[in-house]
Order: structure tokens, then sequence, then C-alpha cells
């Protein structure tokens, strides 16, 4: 009888391990493009493979969702959030939240298998961007600043939670286990200023996604943070539109930038260009452009940082035609704000048709 009961315990056990493997193929054909703002029913993430694979960047993405936007106060990407769908379904354990709530900043640790993931949470009150929109260089004493200055909004939300991180992950169930990093947004942002600090700290990482993620720190800072990073992989995935991503704005890039503002006195756009010296900001990791025609292009952290001039010339160009094609001036301003709205707007995680989930479940089913 004993044995009986031990078998049954673990056919039960092997039963929920399998619940959550799956193959590649098995994944992507269960994906479908009519509901791709919810919650998928599986996952795939195969740890031991840390080459760049879309189907890991969705599916980080939605446990990034099922975990960390459970207060239905906050804003509105908690719609079908379930931390024990993650549990039970996906094989999401030993989760442990650490949350400052002054900053409005939330961090999850947990085990996949054998590895640990770390993800941070998106942007998510108005807190939140305020402190994204802090973008001067500052100087701060955690490790994760490499002693060079970083985007003090970031590195205010981030320094507010260090210290928790570094001691959960030196505790069981985590230490001594390969660590995978993941943020969209805010969470992009502060996945991509810890990694090398996780890396100074003596931590094995595995990689690094980040979806929509701004620019985190100076030129300075990213230069040894490549070095630190040299053997990690770091993806950026981005919608191409995706305005969000393309801030605080490069230096390179500022000329491109100030175009936008023709229409606004000189000494004005002299100020903006005045800020150079405040806008050394740079991006490390390899970028995944997702585009409007459904290709799926890849660039360096250089070719991505000068891909940004013809950014912001384009949307310079959309406003000189409707300069050119409106003489009212609350129309004129009203097309203006649509252009910037409509890339804002592919910001979103999970908003039907063009947000980041549905993108790339369309480039996952072409491909």
């Amino acid at each position: 009888m004993r044995k009986l009961i031990v078998g049954i315990i673990l056919t039960l056990i092997s039963y929920q391990a399998a619940a959550y493997e799956i193959s590649r193929e098995q994944f992507v054909e269960k994906l479908t493009i009519e509901s791709c703002h919810g919650s998928p029913e599986s996952i795939f993430i195969d740890t031991s493979h840390t080459n760049f694979d879309l189907a890991h960047a969705y599916s980080f993405s939605w446990i990034a969702l099922q975990t960390l936007d459970t207060d239905s106060q906050t804003f509105d990407d908690d719609a079908d959030a379930d931390l024990v769908k993650a549990e039970q379904q996906w094989g999401i354990k030993n989760v442990r939240m650490i949350e400052n709530k002054r900053w409005n900043v939330k961090v999850m640790i947990s085990t996949y298998g054998d590895d640990v993931f770390l993800t941070f949470r998106h942007t998510d009150s108005n807190l939140n961007w305020l402190l994204n929109a802090d973008y001067g260089l500052w100087d701060f004493s955690h490790s994760f600043t490499l002693g060079a200055p970083v985007h003090h909004g970031f590195g205010t939300m981030l320094g507010s939670v260090w210290n928790d991180i570094l001691q959960q992950l030196n505790r069981t169930p985590y230490q001594n286990k390969r660590i995978h990093i993941f943020g969209h947004s805010l969470g992009g942002a502060l996945a991509l200023l810890a990694a090398p600090g996780l890396q100074v700290e003596g931590f094995d990482l595995a990689q690094v996604y980040a979806t929509g993620a701004p620019k985190v720190a100076g030129r300075n800072w990213q230069e040894l943070a490549k070095q630190q990073l040299v053997n990690v992989p770091v993806y950026r995935i981005t919608n191409t539109h995706d305005l969000f991503a393309k801030i605080p704005v490069s230096n390179l890039a500022l000329d491109e930038f100030r175009e936008l503002f023709s229409f606004i006195p000189d000494f004005l756009a002299n100020a903006i260009g005045g800020l150079r010296s405040q806008m050394e900001y740079g991006v490390i990791g390899d970028e995944a452009l997702m585009t409007p025609n459904l290709s799926l292009n890849y660039e360096t952290s250089l070719t991505s940082e000068l891909s940004e001039q013809n950014y912001w010339l384009d949307i310079a160009d959309q406003f000189r035609t409707i300069d050119e094609s409106s003489n009212n001036i609350v129309d004129n301003l009203k097309k203006k704000a649509d252009v910037i709205s409509s890339n804002l707007s592919v910001h979103l995680m999970r908003k039907p048709t063009d947000g980041y989930t549905c993108s790339m479940i369309k480039l996952l089913k072409m491909n």
C-alpha cells in the first residue's frame, strides 16, 4: 500500500512538472492572433538556450503581466492577472515579491526548473511616470551604477529595492542558480540597469530580455556595462514606432529631435540643444525591431542609436506635412498630438492588434 501511495504521489508530481513542458512548435501552434491580448494557456522558455527567441520574449512578457499586475487599484493592464495560473500552469515556483511602496516598485523572484527568474514590474502609477521623466544623470552609491552616472528616476527606483534583491538572491532556493532577467517599459529599464550590477555582485546571469525599454544611463556607464556583460546575452525588443523606447533622446539624435520644434521660437529650440551634456545616453544589448509590415529587424547598440536620428526626422516630416496642409491652429495641434499618440500607443504591452504581445504573436505565426 505504501508503494502504491508513493507511486501515485510521484505520478502526480511528474504530471504537474510535465503540464507546462511543451515544444516550441506546439507552443506557437496554440497561439492565436484573435486572442493576442489575452493570457496564453502555456509559456515556452527553454532555459538551456540563450540565443534570441521571440517565443521567450513573449513568454517573459506574460509572466510579468500575470504575476506583477495583480493589484486592481493600479493601471489597466491587470484584467486577467493571475499568479496562481503562473504557478500551476506555467511552472513558476518559489515566488517571492519585493516591493517598495514609497516609490511604487515591485519585483518578483521565482524559480523555473533549475533557474531563477528576476522580473521587474512596468510603469504602474503616476509616480512612476514622474520618475520616468526624471532623466538627469546622477551618481548613486549602488553597485549597479558601476561608478558612473545613471538616469536619476530609474536609479532611485532600483536603489529602493536593490539590497533586498541581493539578499534574496543569496538565499535558498535561489542561490547559486543562473538568473534570467526580464522587464517591459520601466521594468525593462530596471532590468537593463540591474544586470551589470548583479554581475559585479558575483551572480551567474543567463540572459536579459527587455521590451519597450528606454535608455538608462550615460555613455560612461554604457561602456562599463558592456564590459561586465560581455558574456551575457542582452536583448531589447522594440516596436519600431514606440516613442517611449527612444527616450531619453540621445545626444547623437538631438539635432534631429529639435526638428520637431520648428514651430517654437529659436531661443527655446536652442535651449533644447543646450541640454546636450545631459543627453549623453547610450544603449546596451542587441535590438530586435518589430516593424508594422511584420518583419523582425536586428540592430546592434551602435546602429540602434544611429537609426534613432531617422525616427525623429520621420516625425518631423509628418509635422511639416501637417503644417503645410492645415491653417487652423487647433486642427494643427490636434493632428500633431495624434502622431505622438499613435507612437505612444504601440508601447502598451497587450493593446489589441499592435501592442507588444500581439505584434510578437503575429511574427511567431509567420516564421
